[in-house]
């Protein structure tokens, strides 16, 4: 680069020497020779300070690109990670569900049945009715025992020992039926009877008589 802007300061003091020597015969300019000279450095300056702005130019624009191209790579991580993550958490709620998905809730007049269909035993099981306007508890159980269908007679029947006089079944084992009894059977479209117990694994759930299963630890408020 500093070669060509030399070669072109001495071409233009040549051409100056043919201009203003031998073709007019006109004494040279010799004075204005450090000019030519200083014009000659300057625009040899001046196009090697472009050539370095363009060059710092090009290296920027290849680190922009380098930058956008990796902000690109991760944000592309970042969804694959979101991603795997909700399916984790999917596959481990489907886990999570599977026993407490083996039991049911239905109810024969003053009777609340909790079946534990599951091959595990389930804990802890408390049962209400429900207010599905409000979500509130509208009536507590007056007992509760095991219970079985029994097929010289219509109907479920506590097993021996009968029902107790509390709202809660320490446990249920596979296959088993829990009874609670209510005062007053429930009849206007507003009540719903609801079950909370405890899986094998801890967990604690609500089911509804429809079947509705959801985690709940607040046996205050009925979820939908």
């Amino acid at each position: 680069m500093v070669g060509f802007g030399v070669g072109c300061a001495i071409g233009g003091f040549v051409a100056a020497m043919l201009i203003f020597g031998s073709p007019w015969h006109l004494p040279p300019a010799w004075g204005d020779i450090p000019t030519w000279f200083l014009a000659g450095l300057a625009a040899v300056g001046g196009w090697t300070a472009l050539s370095q702005l363009r060059s710092q130019q090009s290296q920027l624009r290849s680190q922009q690109e380098q930058f956008d191209a990796e902000a690109r790579r991760n944000d592309k991580r970042d969804e694959l990670l979101d991603r795997q993550l909700a399916e984790a958490e999917t596959r481990a709620m489907t886990q999570r569900r599977q026993q407490a998905e083996g039991a049911r809730v239905t109810r024969r007049g003053h009777l609340g049945i909790v079946d534990n269909m599951s091959s595990r035993p389930v804990m802890k099981i408390t049962c209400k009715i429900m207010s599905k306007v409000d979500r509130h508890g509208l009536m507590l159980p007056n007992g509760s025992g095991e219970v079985a269908a029994i097929a010289t007679m219509p109907g479920w029947r506590f097993l021996p020992g009968g029902s107790k006089p509390t709202a809660t079944l320490e446990i249920l084992r596979p296959e088993a039926h829990g009874g609670f009894t209510f005062p007053d059977e429930p009849g206007t479209p507003d009540q719903v009877l609801v079950a909370w117990f405890t899986d094998d694994a801890g967990f604690r759930w609500q089911l509804d008589e429809f079947q509705h299963l959801v985690p709940a630890g607040d046996e205050s408020e009925y979820l939908l």
